[in-house]
């Protein structure tokens, strides 16, 4: 397996700014990125020799698909809300952070067997096939924001924070593949914890995903596709579901944590 070096020219252009006597604070960049020699990493179907018996499996296969371009921008941002509200020495803070990315692939070099109806070419060709390809696991939008409230309480301190982060909807490899990719969906976290003089001791409640929603990190698929719309098809090219490895397909997906509740404990030496 032989591919070349993907390559890439960059520009950034930030602004990082404070006001209100540093109690507001941001950065602000954009970016775009040129690419060069795509390197699209996949799993494939194969046929592999064992014993001299060719048997049908799946093989890590690395190839260029051409050009992309990414460009976005990234907006970070917190303010010091408010002190002495409660109790004398407490803080309130609010931080936030949106991200924008486009990211398309402006040439994908890709062999196809059927048009996007599904009719057979023979024999197969190349064929620029960038408009029915995404980048992966790129979502749109990406944001999140957090609550942080410091207490004193005795001789130690109390810090209460919650964070709500959202991704939009993304695929997880170039082409559609329907059950696997991952809609938009939001998490919501949170915890607690009590920091003795000097932060040497520290103790801790936290809840990660407390919605307990469900949500796809990756995962591989195995049934023959559309190499344009991603349906799954039969070997003739129409709808429906036939196994490109082995005589039963393969759809796996692997999923995000569900609901977590625990303690932590800490000590410095």
């Amino acid at each position: 397996m032989a591919f070349d070096p993907e390559t890439v020219n960059s520009y950034e252009l930030g602004w990082k700014g404070s006001a209100l006597g540093r109690r507001l604070n941001w950065a602000l960049a954009g970016f775009y990125a040129d690419y060069k020699d795509v390197q699209i990493p996949a799993s494939v179907p194969c046929t592999v020799l064992l014993g001299g018996v060719p048997i049908k499996s799946f093989c890590g296969l690395t190839s260029n698909a051409g050009k992309a371009a990414f460009k976005g921008v990234e907006f970070e941002g917190s303010l010091r809300a408010g002190e002495n509200l409660i109790a004398p020495g407490d803080r309130f803070t609010i931080s936030t952070s949106v991200g924008y990315l486009d990211a398309k692939f402006k040439e994908f070099r890709s062999v196809v067997a059927f048009e996007p109806d599904g009719t057979p070419i023979a024999p197969a060709e190349e064929r620029d096939v960038s408009d029915f390809r995404k980048v992966q696991n790129t979502p749109k939008w990406t944001l999140s924001g957090t609550l942080d409230y410091d207490v004193p309480v005795g001789t130690g301190q109390v810090n209460f924070n919650t964070t709500v982060s959202y991704r939009s909807a993304s695929q997880q490899f170039e082409i559609a593949i329907p059950g696997l990719d991952q809609g938009g969906f939001a998490l919501w976290d949170a915890n607690i914890v009590w920091r003795a003089p000097g932060n040497r001791w520290t103790l801790g409640l936290h809840g990660k995903n407390l919605l307990d929603k469900q949500y796809i990190l990756g995962g591989y698929n195995f049934y023959n596709q559309n190499p344009y719309t991603g349906q799954f098809i039969l070997p003739n090219g129409q709808p429906g579901y036939s196994s490109a490895v082995g005589l039963e397909g393969v759809l796996t997906a692997f999923y995000g944590n569900p609901r977590q509740v625990f303690v932590s404990a800490g000590m410095k030496f």
